[in-house]
């Protein structure tokens, strides 16, 4: 019960400052502060290009622009999977990564395929937008 006191947020505070314990507020309050965090507020080309400008970003080569325009392969996808750190919680798709190596072969003709599908379609699947954002409380909060 203490480590839930300790990891569990209890209380927060709304757009007004005010704090709040109803927990259907709380989840109101950080569903509305992380839409409008992620929120696309850039729609114009031009000036997403003139925001960007300013960091001076390296830029591609045209080799290295067919390379990324190119096919996904199933090597590359490989290449991927090898990497991925064992020792790490599940992502989105509830798989870690030493599952994904140890099925890697299973699961590289259907992940070609999928990326096929995207490239061909031009549109990716929604759960490719979807997120989980873990709060963390902080270990001091007296002074809320």
């Amino acid at each position: 019960k203490k480590t839930r006191e300790r990891t569990q947020i209890n209380k927060i505070r709304n757009e007004k400052g005010e704090g709040t314990t109803d927990t259907t507020e709380m989840q109101r309050i950080k569903r509305d502060y992380y839409m409008q965090v992620y929120a696309n507020k850039m729609d114009d080309i031009e000036e997403k290009d003139k925001f960007l400008e300013k960091y001076h970003l390296p830029g591609l080569n045209q080799d290295e622009i067919e390379k990324m325009n190119g096919q996904i392969t199933s090597t590359e996808i490989e290449t991927v999977m090898k990497k991925l750190p064992t020792n790490k919680n599940p992502g989105p798709d509830g798989f870690t990564g030493e599952f994904c190596q140890t099925f890697r072969e299973e699961r590289i003709p259907l992940l070609l395929k999928l990326f096929q599908k995207i490239a061909e379609e031009g549109i990716l699947p929604n759960s490719f937008y979807e997120a989980t954002i873990t709060l963390i409380p902080k270990s001091d909060m007296s002074d809320f």
